[in-house]
């Protein structure tokens, strides 16, 4: 068998230099997919969607992030745009220690999760729950472990 012969001495450096590059695109690509996530991120009204139900953030005083771990052990931030969303999600992943942020309905201040009141009532929320949360307590409101058990 003969061994190839490059009429052009430049094609040589072409192939290897086309190898090359591809071999430090794949390892970029490897080393992206596998950085850890950088925290809770707040959501993005009309970018971020709802993990529950799919739908984009809408309202501000609705809005719930929570911090959770993929199978990678990564940090993976889900959004909800109701509390109703977050609390079906709840629901069905008791197991999981709540790391989050959400807003006070009326002032918009952020809320760490564990320390938001609940309130059912007849508010005008985006999926329709009536569920809001209040930074103060009041004797309607109730914790996150509360409204859950």
């Amino acid at each position: 068998m003969k061994s190839v012969i490059f009429k052009n001495k430049s094609t040589k450096f072409f192939i290897l230099g086309g190898i090359l590059l591809f071999v430090l695109l794949y390892i970029f690509w490897v080393y992206s997919w596998s950085v850890q996530g950088e925290g809770l991120k707040k959501g993005r009204l009309g970018i971020d969607e709802c993990h529950q139900c799919g739908m984009l953030l809408s309202d501000q005083r609705s809005v719930i992030s929570i911090l959770t771990k993929d199978n990678l052990n990564h940090d993976v931030t889900h959004h909800f745009d109701d509390i109703g969303c977050f609390l079906n999600y709840a629901s069905t992943h008791r197991e999981e220690k709540w790391e989050g942020l959400s807003y006070d309905f009326e002032t918009l201040k952020e809320i760490p999760l564990t320390k938001a009141n609940f309130e059912k009532g007849n508010y005008h929320t985006p999926m329709g729950s009536g569920w809001i949360i209040r930074k103060e307590p009041n004797s309607q409101t109730k914790s996150l472990i509360e409204v859950l058990k």
